[in-house]
């Protein structure tokens, strides 16, 4: 039996939203700068930004099962949009009057969304490698994807049976993501051997998964079957948009489009990293959590002044 890695004590509560309630966990001081962090596709509230140990102090991270993840019940016909109530609901159920916005893979769409709706709320957002807008004209989002990512996402433009169909699939296989994690470039491959990481992401992947695929397909629906719901040129806070050059999940370009859509914010493409941005993320967290005006640098790099 793999042993499991200590999740760090943290506070857990049920928070009503439309139509649901979604788990809530809240890390950190709750006198601290808070960080509302989204999830990628698929996973749950488990999966922490820098890891289960290497959140820096001082920042209060807030994470929550989306919809069908987790012990968050399934929402049918959610949309990205709904990444704005959600945040809300969370924020107001712990006194949180303004808080940062981060989203990484899966959850970029929705911490962008939930930006584009909060304004007055939100004070920093970070997209980490996350998908861009799936319809937005001149944007080929399949380039560089495996060829298994493709087909997901093209069964959810066609619909909800050909995605169920698809997930289905590969739900039947013994790991259900295993076709992906072959494809990994050596970055990644690096980073989820290491023993803290396999620990993790075991856990993560039981919580993920406790109502079947649910979330998963709920996600896909959103990005590639439904209308976003939100005007991302909407977003006022201070962005980063962070991806890997070398990440085959969700490759670079889709950060031009994320880009291009928000309208501003500093673009960081990280030569040779992956989709694992787990040695970069204590630094994102400090990042959002700070008050100046410097640009985000990646560990090791100046920072500069925001012009």
């Amino acid at each position: 039996m793999t042993e499991r890695t200590h999740v760090p004590d943290h506070t857990e509560l049920h928070v009503a939203v439309e139509g649901s309630e979604i788990l809530v966990r809240d890390f950190g001081p709750a006198d601290a700068p808070a960080v509302i962090h989204h999830h990628g596709t698929p996973s749950c509230s488990l999966d922490l930004p820098a890891g289960w140990c290497g959140r820096p102090p001082g920042v209060r991270l807030v994470t929550f099962d989306r919809p069908g993840y987790g012990s968050s019940p399934a929402v049918r016909g959610r949309t990205v949009s709904d990444a704005g109530p959600w945040s809300a609901a969370i924020a107001d159920a712990l006194g949180i009057e303004q808080f940062a916005l981060m989203g990484t893979s899966g959850g970029g769409p929705h911490a962008a969304a939930a930006a584009a709706v909060l304004t007055d709320r939100v004070t920093r957002l970070c997209v980490s490698v996350g998908l861009g807008p799936i319809g937005m004209d001149g944007f080929d989002w399949a380039v560089g994807m495996p060829a298994e990512s493709a087909e997901e996402m093209r069964c959810a433009v066609r619909g909800e049976a050909e995605l169920r169909a698809f997930v289905g699939m590969m739900m039947k296989r013994d790991d259900p993501l295993g076709v992906w994690m072959e494809q990994l470039p050596p970055s990644d491959r690096e980073i989820v051997a290491r023993p803290e990481v396999v620990r993790e992401e075991e856990e993560v992947g039981r919580v993920a998964f406790a109502q079947g695929p649910e979330g998963w397909v709920e996600d896909e629906l959103a990005f590639c079957n439904r209308a976003w719901g939100v005007d991302l040129a909407a977003v006022t806070a201070r962005t980063l948009l962070l991806y890997g050059g070398s990440d085959v999940f969700v490759p670079h370009q889709h950060g031009d489009a994320m880009a291009t859509a928000i309208g501003h914010g500093q673009l960081v493409k990280v030569p040779g990293a992956g989709h694992w941005m787990r040695d970069v993320e204590p630094a994102v967290l400090e990042w959002l959590t700070s008050t100046g005006e410097a640009s985000f640098a990646l560990p090791g790099r100046p920072r500069r002044t925001k012009v």
